[in-house]
């Protein structure tokens, strides 16, 4: 059983290929619903292994096969860390005036449902970031490599920017806030280091605590302070190293309303209008009409409401006790958690061909 997907893709044959080579280019191709994480890069495409881990505590090494590497015209790969027969094929060829026909071979037992969409991401992206690449190179034509320096660059956004940068022919040096390794230079956010962007073209800041969770107090001052002081003392930093091109930061834009076209804003602009207005759930909008409005306090509980005793202080906008709230929301969050685990074993199931009960991680 096997699996055969071509696409024509808009670069020359030279371009694509070379794009593969690049760092990068196996976390631009990896789908992001795909329960796998890139763990190390193949340092060849000759003879090098990439790592990939899989649910369960297995891994997926796949070993490129000297034999099949041809440049610009074929590069090949076969797994060696479970027992099942795979070797994926990459050919290249001309497809007209600037154009490459990308055809992927995979050889091995698994079902074709499993490999499909992949292969249809795979190609569907890796034409679109060639496409921006092609963009950016109209607008500076043959641009020298740049050094660029990112925070955050573990985080969900920082993974595929710094992969999008280093298959563009870029240099990224992460800014890490613990011990580095190569490549890697320490950051202080509070006190940085006057030489830290020596070298650097530019900067692009994305680290900061994550908004995930619940909005208390201290999460808010947590957010706040990840951001608001680090980025000033990067921002000196920057403003004093010689040669430095440009400094990027990210954040919300939600103050600025849910749309506000091609608009340039910047920090003096005014507030743009609320967001659409959200009704409240069914529930409240009968108290609501019941003499209770959305929004508003909730009555205290009488002698035969279901809540008895407990205050109107302790409820929350629904009418639960926070109790029988946190209760729901683990609830949730187990039914959510147990729904990931069997959609992972699916996919393992499907990938190793093998029955349910023989996989670990059901």
């Amino acid at each position: 059983m096997g699996l055969t997907y071509s696409s024509v893709i808009d670069a020359g044959r030279d371009e694509v290929f070379s794009w593969h080579t690049r760092p990068g280019a196996i976390t631009r191709l990896t789908p992001p619903w795909q329960p796998v994480t890139v763990l190390r890069e193949a340092g060849s495409l000759r003879g090098g292994r990439a790592t990939l881990t899989l649910p369960g505590g297995l891994r997926w090494v796949a070993a490129h096969q000297p034999d099949a590497y041809d440049p610009p015209n074929s590069l090949a790969d076969s797994l060696t860390s479970l027992p099942l027969p795979w070797r994926h094929t990459h050919q290249f060829s001309p497809a007209g005036e600037g154009a490459t026909l990308v055809t992927d071979v995979i050889e091995t037992r698994c079902r074709p449902g499993c490999c499909g969409s992949t292969l249809v991401y795979r190609h569907r992206h890796l034409a679109a970031d060639l496409a921006a690449l092609a963009r950016a190179r109209a607008i500076r034509p043959d641009p020298d490599p740049l050094t660029v320096a990112v925070t955050g660059s573990s985080g969900l956004i920082g993974t595929a920017l710094t992969a999008l940068l280093t298959t563009s022919g870029h240099l990224v040096v992460p800014l890490v806030r613990r011990l580095p390794r190569a490549g890697e230079r320490y950051w202080r956010p509070e006190d940085p280091a006057a030489e830290l962007l020596d070298g650097v073209d530019a900067v692009i800041h994305l680290a900061g605590a994550s908004i995930g969770g619940r909005f208390t107090a201290e999460r808010k001052n947590e957010i706040r302070a990840s951001r608001i002081l680090p980025t000033r003392r990067l921002a000196e930093v920057a403003a004093a190293t010689p040669g430095l091109r440009a400094f990027v930061t990210a954040s919300a834009i939600g103050g600025y309303g849910p749309d506000r076209g091609e608009e340039v804003l910047t920090e003096t602009s005014p507030r743009g209008a609320a967001g659409p207005r959200v009704r409240a759930p069914a529930a409240a909008r009968r108290r609501g009409r019941q003499g209770n409005r959305p929004g508003q306090p909730v009555r205290p509980a009488g002698p035969a409401d279901p809540g008895e005793g407990t205050s109107s202080a302790s409820r929350n906008s629904t009418g639960r006790c926070g109790t029988c709230s946190a209760a729901s929301r683990d609830r949730a969050e187990d039914r959510r958690r147990r729904q990931r685990r069997e959609r992972n074993h699916r996919w393992l199931c499907a990938v190793t061909d093998r029955p349910r009960d023989a996989v670990r991680g059901g």
